[in-house]
C-alpha cells in the first residue's frame, strides 16, 4: 500500500513539474510574440533613443 501511495505522489509531482515547465514555455512564447509584434509595428525607441509618447504600439 505504501508503494502505491508513493507512486501516486510521484505521479502528481511529475505532472505538476510538467505543467510548470509548459507554463514557463508559454509565457516565453507570448513575450517573444509581443516583442515581434512591437518590432513589426515600429514601436519603441525613436531615432534619437527617446521613447515614443504618442501611444502607438
Amino acid at each position: 500500500m505504501t508503494v502505491i501511495m508513493g507512486g501516486i505522489g510521484m505521479a502528481v509531482l511529475g505532472a505538476a513539474l510538467i505543467v510548470l515547465i509548459l507554463r514557463m514555455l508559454l509565457a516565453q512564447a507570448v513575450a517573444r510574440d509581443v516583442e515581434a509584434t512591437r518590432m513589426r509595428a515600429g514601436a519603441g525607441r525613436g531615432a534619437l533613443g527617446q521613447w515614443r509618447v504618442d501611444g502607438s504600439l
